[in-house]
């Protein structure tokens, strides 16, 4: 990356920069992209699910009705609808 570009990518962002940081920023965005452009170089191989392949056994969800009694008789204090709590800071 040349320091004419690192100008106008801050003159892009609307950045002020100095001249120390733009021969920082140049020399931090060059690495940036060596790097980008290694990882690049690499091949991935897709892999594709396989029907042998092992899967996490989930349960099946159980759906349990419960009209809140037993919450509720754990309040001490209770107005209306309403049930307090201690305050907690």
């Amino acid at each position: 990356m040349k320091t004419e570009e690192v100008k106008k990518l801050a003159d892009l962002s609307r950045i002020k920069v100095s001249k120390g940081e733009i021969k920082e920023f140049t020399k931090q965005l060059s690495d940036i992209l060596s790097y980008v452009n290694k990882i690049q170089e690499y091949k991935f191989i897709a892999q594709e699910y396989k029907s042998d392949d092992k899967i996490a056994e989930l349960r099946e969800d159980q759906v349990i009705q419960n009209d809140g009694e037993d919450l509720i008789k754990q309040f001490s204090d209770q107005e209306g609808n309403l049930l307090k709590v201690k305050k907690i800071l």
